[in-house]
């Protein structure tokens, strides 16, 4: 069970954009969740989200993917995660949004969304999750910050 986990705390959720290993560089964090293998390739981290059960570039099952990079636990809407959610998305970057909602995240930081080029369709996939979400939302860069107030560093 995820809800509540780490409630009050400071969750930082990584995207896949191009700009999330620059990004990463400013974020302080309590807890660190990220998107599929992206985050996981870049820093130590403590959850994966992953909704995809094959990876679309590699073509190889997502597990095996994100095992290369972590042993941290995978949620995901698959018999092989650890802990089982159902899809509440088609864009993993924003079910690990609702992910750190449901965790009880005092902030939640999300650095390396570049919203596959700043589509409209997937910042709006942000505002319908952002509607019921009861944590401070800050974005490092990028389109969010068009939602969300810019992450200053501590």
């Amino acid at each position: 069970m995820i809800f509540n986990r780490h409630a009050g705390k400071r969750i930082c959720v990584m995207g896949g954009g191009p700009s999330l290993k620059a990004d990463i560089e400013k974020v302080e964090a309590d807890v660190w969740i990220s998107c599929n293998q992206h985050g996981a390739a870049l820093r130590p981290v403590d959850y994966v989200v992953a909704l995809d059960d094959v990876h679309d570039v590699l073509h190889r099952p997502m597990r095996e993917v994100i095992r290369e990079h972590t042993d941290a636990p995978i949620i995901a809407p698959h018999d092989w995660a650890d802990i089982r959610i159902s899809k509440p998305s088609r864009i993993t970057g924003t079910a690990a949004f609702s992910v750190a909602a449901q965790m009880g995240a005092r902030q939640i930081i999300l650095a390396g969304f570049d919203c596959y080029g700043g589509q409209k369709h997937v910042i709006e996939q942000f505002r319908a999750v952002d509607r019921w979400v009861v944590a401070d939302v800050l974005v490092v860069s990028g389109p969010l910050l068009s939602l969300f107030p810019e992450a200053v560093p501590a």
